[in-house]
């Protein structure tokens, strides 16, 4: 009815659907106007929209501060950031559980997290790798605040304090594996979107076998960069519960 074009609209990220390396799209979009200088320059059927609707959107705390316009989101943080790559995460969950939005196609609200890219030389998709090995997400165990059922939350300041192995690219080791864990990433993310469509049993099951062999794959890699084995892990791992 509001007739928005594509360019103001994105999907809803919610926590639940930002899962290990993919963010699974759900038929739900929102309005992001941030780039949009003035309530005048929006389509018609959209001004319309946010009108029927202007009562609530000035009962809003943010709005009766005089800290945003009655149209606009409350304090869009990091805005200056938005419309490149980035990874998600959600604020709760039971382990690490990254993905990267390529395009700026989703919009998370007060139940995710966000990481931006900085000037370092280390691909996104490695990154995200670290953040989603099993190593790391044991690791989260001790840092994250943990809540009812075994769930952790994810804020700013705690992913913060997780340790990133970053590579020493005088190393060739260190490059190789670099280069390796990106082309698992990528491997990782195609099978994750194809088991997400319509497929047969015994095809889901191939493919999920796929996926769990390259994710051992890249958790021996990542560990090995960390110092230790698989073997190690899994001890660790046995000891948390």
């Amino acid at each position: 009815a509001m007739k928005a074009p594509d360019t103001l609209l994105k999907y809803r990220a919610r926590n639940t659907d930002i899962q290990r390396y993919n963010i699974r799209e759900r038929n739900e979009l929102m309005l992001y106007l941030e780039d949009v200088g003035a309530f005048n320059s929006l389509p018609s059927g959209v001004q319309k929209h946010l009108n029927s609707h202007t009562k609530k959107l000035k009962e809003r705390a943010a709005f009766k501060r005089d800290n945003c316009e009655w149209w606009r989101y409350s304090w869009p943080l990091q805005k200056d950031l938005y419309g490149g790559p980035r990874i998600l995460c959600p604020y709760l969950a039971t382990e690490n559980r990254f993905a990267i939005d390529e395009n700026f196609d989703f919009l998370g609200l007060t139940d995710t997290t966000v990481i931006f890219p900085t000037d370092h030389e280390e691909d996104l998709a490695y990154l995200c790798s670290l953040l989603n090995s099993r190593l790391l997400s044991l690791r989260f165990k001790g840092i994250g605040k943990l809540k009812s059922n075994g769930i952790l939350e994810y804020f700013d300041n705690s992913v913060s304090q997780l340790p990133i192995r970053m590579i020493d690219w005088k190393k060739k080791k260190d490059v190789k594996a670099h280069k390796k864990i990106v082309e698992l990433y990528h491997s990782m993310t195609d099978l994750k979107s194809r088991l997400a469509g319509p497929l047969t049993a015994i095809v889901a099951r191939d493919l999920e076998t796929q996926a769990a062999e390259t994710d051992l794959e890249m958790e021996e890699i990542i560990c090995g960069l960390y110092g230790f084995t698989i073997q190690e892990l899994e001890d660790a791992e046995g000891l948390v519960g």
